[in-house]
């Protein structure tokens, strides 16, 4: 398997190893040398994270295509400079570096217009997404949509350097009336052959996302 190193100016998340509720706390990579990590006092909001020497962590981070993690442990701090000081961190073999599988368990709230063409239809129509993980989605429609039923999807994903296209079949595997004022319906979808360069793309997109949704908060 390839691995996608972590680099300078990567933003990480840190957990540890031994908080049962998996409490995120938000850094970047500021240094890399001699087997270390050197990285911004890592929050989670306004409260800094507080670790002993040798105490274990988890470190995810994401690349182009996907997304990863490694255990850690604390090395200390490092003062960088008067005005900056560092926590440091055991860098992790390659071999040590394991790929997260995202597929159908990680969501997160998206709103975006979406294309669907239903079987026997030459017109497309539009939709919303409500939530998207890499295995599938939540779409709002004016129209029930029938279970079992597959459709042909296409939505666009934006990134820091371009819009990513994405055509994706899917099948709908239920569908319920949740505004019976406006008739709006919420259809959950699941993504049907997706390949794996296009899986890669979309647990990117959704672990970005919520990096972003955690730092607002």
């Amino acid at each position: 398997m390839n691995i996608e190193q972590y680099k300078i100016g990567q933003k990480i998340t840190v957990v540890r190893k031994s908080d049962t509720k998996g409490v995120e706390y938000n850094s970047t990579i500021q240094n890399i040398k001699n087997d270390f990590l050197y990285i911004s006092v890592p929050y989670n909001e306004e409260r800094p994270l507080i670790l002993i020497r040798n105490e274990k962590v988890l470190i995810k981070y994401v690349a182009k295509s996907a997304a990863y993690r490694f255990t850690s442990s604390y090395a200390g701090t490092y003062k960088e400079s008067e005005s900056l000081r560092l926590y440091k961190f055991t860098a992790p073999r390659e071999e040590d570096i394991e790929r997260i599988q995202m597929r159908g368990f990680v969501r997160v709230p998206v709103s975006m217009e979406v294309q669907y063409l239903l079987p026997d239809s030459e017109e497309p129509r539009k939709g919303l997404s409500v939530d998207l993980s890499a295995g599938g989605m939540k779409l709002a429609t004016k129209s029930r949509l029938e279970v079992n039923t597959e459709l042909d999807l296409y939505f666009q994903l934006p990134s820091k350097k371009q819009v990513l296209h994405m055509p994706v079949r899917a099948k709908v595997l239920r569908c319920e009336l949740v505004n019976d004022e406006t008739k709006v319906y919420h259809a959950g979808l699941k993504f049907l052959n997706v390949h794996r360069k296009m899986e890669d793309t979309i647990c990117s997109f959704v672990f970005e996302k919520q990096m972003e949704q955690r730092r607002r908060r």
